[in-house]
């Protein structure tokens, strides 16, 4: 992976940015809210299930306050800097910039975010745990990081079979997460009803189940929704 985000003498040069747009949150505690996505490129996973595969290569060289003139025009209080995934570049100078807003972290899991941005007090997390069906398992730590999260940050499963639901419970069982936990479908690979049967047979308190729901209102595939 190269890192398009760099300094040189101090001075700011440019993030490698996807797109950036204004839709809802479609999952997580600000699900159905209003909010500004900032996508950027470049992913160090292959998850069998993403359905963003336009953000592994390409995009565009922004600076800071280019980045910055879009979402304070988008007029959004909730920022949510996604991927791709967004910790492979250097995210500093861009919450810095964004102390008035609240932003979100969506993470895939593999680097724990809590060193690199747990100061900013107006910044949560949601990190992804790989079950078995992303087939990137291999990257993950066994729930280790996961510890570091706050009640205010999210887990979020990613379940498409009972093995991926087993593997949930296993963590949730073996740990004691501060974060909220939230399980979600791989979208046409698990009917949620299963989901929900599955958290009433092992009596799973505390775990929501999410849908994402721009996949609802929009074609599942629609970029920049």
């Amino acid at each position: 992976i190269k890192y398009l985000y760099k300094k040189a003498k101090g001075i700011l040069l440019f993030m490698n940015v996807i797109e950036i747009f204004s839709s809802i949150e479609g999952e997580g505690t600000r699900a159905g809210e209003l909010c500004t996505f900032i996508r950027l490129a470049e992913c160090n996973l292959r998850c069998s299930y993403c359905d963003t595969e336009y953000s592994f290569t390409g995009g565009k060289e922004m600076s800071v306050e280019d980045i910055m003139q879009v979402v304070d025009g988008y007029g959004n209080v909730n920022v949510t800097i996604t991927g791709g995934e967004p910790l492979l570049q250097d995210l500093t100078e861009l919450l810095n910039a964004m102390n008035r807003y609240f932003v979100n972290i969506e993470t895939n899991g593999s680097i724990n975010p809590v060193p690199l941005y747990g100061d900013y007090t107006n910044v949560i997390f949601t990190v992804d745990y790989k079950c078995p069906a992303s087939k990137q398992e291999e990257f993950m730590n066994n729930g280790e990081a996961l510890q570091d999260l706050e009640d205010c940050d999210v887990i979020k499963f990613v379940v498409g079979s009972l093995e991926d639901l087993n593997r949930m419970r296993q963590l949730i069982e073996e740990n004691e997460f501060k974060a909220q936990v939230y399980v979600s479908p791989v979208f046409g690979k698990i009917e949620p009803k299963d989901i929900v049967d599955y958290m009433k047979t092992y009596n799973l308190q505390g775990v929501r189940l999410q849908l994402q729901i721009h996949k609802f209102i929009w074609p599942p595939d629609m970029k920049g929704v």
